[in-house]
């Protein structure tokens, strides 16, 4: 893991975290002073983008309560500026995998609000 401060970075990469996308961390959750970031950011003309952040705080103790097994299933709602784009993925947060869900890369409407899951990709894991 690469240390900044107290922060640690877990994982990266750049992954819509679909059924298949699996993230193996470099140190459980549970190692974690408070438990994990993960940021996200967009995804837009065909690749990964370094703006439209968006982060979402996992609670070391949800993890170790209810992360036995397949893990706690979270869900991350996303919004950028302007509310231009909502979205949300689901996940399953074991200690020390985090495994996606096949709705994360949808993009369809829904109770009159149109969503677009698949606008932002998973990029750092980052322990607090």
């Amino acid at each position: 893991a690469r240390e900044y401060g107290v922060n640690k970075i877990l994982w990266s990469g750049g992954y819509f975290m679909t059924a298949d996308h699996v993230v193996n961390l470099s140190e459980s959750i549970l190692a974690q002073p408070t438990g994990i970031v993960l940021a996200w950011s967009a995804y837009a003309d065909g690749g990964v983008q370094n703006w439209g952040w968006s982060t979402t705080f996992v609670p070391k103790y949800l993890v170790q309560a209810h992360g036995g097994g397949a893990g706690v299933g979270m869900d991350c709602p996303l919004i950028r500026q302007s509310i231009s784009r909502i979205g949300s993925k689901y996940l399953y947060i074991a200690p020390t995998q985090i495994k996606g869900h096949s709705n994360n890369s949808a993009t369809s409407t829904a109770n009159d609000v149109t969503y677009h899951n698949n606008y932002w990709v998973l990029r750092y894991v980052i322990g607090v």
